[in-house]
């Protein structure tokens, strides 16, 4: 039975991708929930050097001041090339940390403005042996497809990537940047806007299936979450530790590590229109 914990986990798998206007990704993955979406109460412990192998310290907000060239909040309709930009920045590699009632760390990477990223989410509840969620998890996305990966089990699903395609056949698209239609697709509200070391921030917030999150969005990227699971009475932040934009990505980040066992589980389909009357 799909809980709302688990949807709540499916969201903050994509949280960091804002492709949460993708339902087909979000009902396969609750529908399909692997091992690490269960609780540390349902599953026994990892094996050492997984996912509760992580640092436990808090985070700080320590990071070099953004340059005043990039300190701007903005996002494009497109992208130089002409095509979709989620990002406002062409690529980059960010290291977020969790804190309050969870200890781990979140590495991004992204390339083409957005449209190619990799997120490696690793966190347990803290302190150790609390009740909660544990997660050790990659997640790719290319032009064509989503892959939810789970490094233990050496394991991934794959989705057909159809929300550039949907943009794209949208009116909006003509006049609103891609992430912002994401995040209207969402109903995600606009709530305050505030400054993370010279970098000017929306923060929007919405209601997930597993309870409030906000996010501190820079250019459309994540810098700062705040949410928490309501089943599981955790509470929990995510802080950018090292931000780095416009530089090389190598394009192997973007492909899935040789040994996955890949699965392309069975899309919903589309709903037929009735007949209309003569």
């Amino acid at each position: 039975m799909t809980t709302p914990l688990m949807q709540r986990r499916t969201l903050m798998m994509l949280a960091g991708l804002l492709l949460l206007g993708s339902s087909a990704c979000e009902q396969d993955a609750a529908q399909h929930p692997s091992d690490s979406t269960k609780t540390s109460a349902q599953q026994p412990p990892p094996p050492p050097g997984t996912v509760l192998d992580i640092d436990t310290t808090s985070p700080n907000d320590n990071i070099a001041t953004a340059p005043k060239d990039l300190a701007a909040d903005s996002l494009m309709l497109r992208s130089p090339e002409g095509g979709v930009a989620r990002y406002g920045v062409k690529s980059g590699r960010l290291v977020l940390r969790y804190g309050e009632q969870l200890r781990g760390e979140r590495i991004v990477m992204f390339d083409d403005y957005g449209l190619k990223e990799r997120i490696e989410d690793k966190f347990a509840t803290y302190p150790p042996g609390a009740k909660g969620p544990i997660r050790n998890t990659m997640t790719i996305v290319t032009p064509d497809y989503y892959y939810a990966a789970d490094p233990d089990s050496r394991t991934a699903q794959q989705v057909p990537n159809r929300i550039d395609d949907d943009y794209a056949a949208s009116p909006d698209s003509k006049t609103i940047p891609f992430a912002e239609w994401l995040l209207k697709r969402q109903r995600a509200q606009h709530v305050g806007d505030t400054t993370i070391n010279g970098y000017r921030c929306r923060i929007v917030q919405m209601q997930a299936a597993g309870g409030p999150v906000q996010w501190y969005l820079w250019r459309g990227i994540i810098l700062r979450e705040a949410g928490e699971f309501t089943q599981a009475k955790t509470h929990h932040i995510l802080k950018v530790q090292e931000i780095n934009v416009n530089v090389a990505i190598p394009d192997s980040m973007f492909a899935l590590p040789a040994g996955y066992k890949v699965t392309a589980p069975p899309l919903p389909k589309k709903p037929t229109a009735a007949p209309q009357a003569k």
